[in-house]
């Protein structure tokens, strides 16, 4: 009695494991268009250490790319994951973990915009997809666009700053060349569309100052904005 006890304790638990486990696929050879994100998972502000640690993409609930976690040469867990579109840019991407040593599935805090043929993220400086709310941390460089053109097309309508998850905190201020403030924010949210009291911005040079109060740090830089 108490054998078969076990025997139903045991088979139950296999079952829990095997409904934890996701089951991720999808046909690559249906989308036109790639970009890769070189990342590390966090789980609970603790690292991936396991080659059996997942991340799927997701792009309006389908899923659109997946990695396994791979020890890179610094010794960090890295995940080379590719994700896939028709469009060229402009996806808003969602992740889903697999932690393997809880057998857990979680979904992940951060999102990231599509582009195609974008490279984000490198091995000595991966971007961080975790299940919990960012800590503020030193930045190494604000991977910002140089130019956008918001004309409408649906193609570079809004200013992007890629690494915008890892701001935590930032308050944004944006100049004309006459000094005279037409932007700010806190924080910056990719959003700014050229737009300055209800009327279009003329196509000209501004300049942004971003600061992250947390750590002190501070950007400054151009934007071209082309109509």
């Amino acid at each position: 009695m108490i054998k078969q006890s076990i025997l139903i304790i045991v088979g139950m638990l296999c079952a829990i494991k095997a409904l934890a486990q996701p089951d991720w696929s999808f046909e690559r050879n249906q989308y036109s268009e790639s970009m890769t994100i070189v990342l590390a998972m966090e789980f609970d502000t603790t690292w991936s250490n396991d080659e059996n640690d997942r991340i799927a993409a997701f792009i309006n609930g389908e899923i659109r790319g997946l990695a396994y976690s791979q020890l890179g040469n610094s010794g960090v867990y890295l995940c080379f994951l590719q994700v896939f579109s028709n469009t060229l840019s402009g996806d808003t991407i969602n992740f889903q973990l697999y932690d393997a040593s809880e057998n857990e599935l979680l979904d992940a805090y951060n999102k990231l915009v599509f582009y195609a043929d974008e490279l984000i993220g490198t091995n000595s400086d991966p971007i961080i997809i975790s299940n919990t709310p960012p800590i503020a941390r030193n930045i190494t460089f604000l991977d910002a666009d140089k130019f956008f053109s918001p004309n409408g097309d649906g193609v570079n309508d809004q200013w992007v700053i890629r690494n915008i998850d890892e701001l935590i905190g930032n308050e944004i201020s944006i100049y004309n060349t006459s000094g005279e403030e037409v932007y700010n924010a806190n924080p910056y949210q990719n959003d700014w569309n050229g737009i300055y009291k209800g009327k279009d911005l003329p196509a000209d040079v501004y300049i942004y100052l971003l600061k992250i109060p947390d750590t002190g740090q501070q950007f400054k830089g151009i934007i071209s904005l082309v109509r």
